[in-house]
């Protein structure tokens, strides 16, 4: 696989611009999904790389613990917002703990507007007591899907 983004031209002082392509992406690629939006705001450059660079939207991992949707209405607002920037479909896995129904159906809304053609792992877990928040058990109602990776 080859990486190329088209970084801006100029006088960089971001060390974004002065590290080999690769070390950047495997630094990125071991932040979770709202860390990498989070490193979005830090600058323009960064917000302009994150956005090209082919692993931003490659795992996807979102949970929601509030019993009601209104609670995360203004969070699924942004991640749409996110979801609408994907160029391509690089989504490869997409995980979704929440503990009420109404998120659930927004996740399948969600999943809906994603391109998914290429997912390769999908977890949703509806949550039925807070205290399985973070070590869901056999009593949590949750479903996977996986395909086996090809390789070359």
């Amino acid at each position: 696989m080859e990486l190329q983004l088209h970084l801006p031209s100029g006088p960089q002082r971001d060390w974004l611009y002065r590290m080999p392509l690769e070390m950047v992406d495997l630094i990125f690629a071991q932040l979770p999904f709202t860390d990498r939006v989070q490193c979005t705001r830090v600058s323009k450059a960064w917000r302009a790389f994150l956005l090209e660079w082919w692993g931003m939207f490659r795992t996807i991992e979102l949970r929601f613990f509030g019993h009601l949707f209104q609670e995360n209405l203004p969070l699924w607002l942004s991640i749409l917002a996110w979801v609408s920037q994907m160029k391509g479909s690089h989504l490869r896995e997409f995980e979704f703990f929440c503990s009420c129904m109404c998120s659930w159906n927004s996740a399948a809304d969600l999943l809906d507007r994603l391109l998914c053609n290429r997912i390769e792992k999908l977890l949703l877990v509806l949550l039925n007591d807070m205290h399985h928040m973070h070590a869901p058990s056999h009593s949590v109602f949750g479903s996977t899907l996986s395909k086996p990776v090809q390789t070359a």
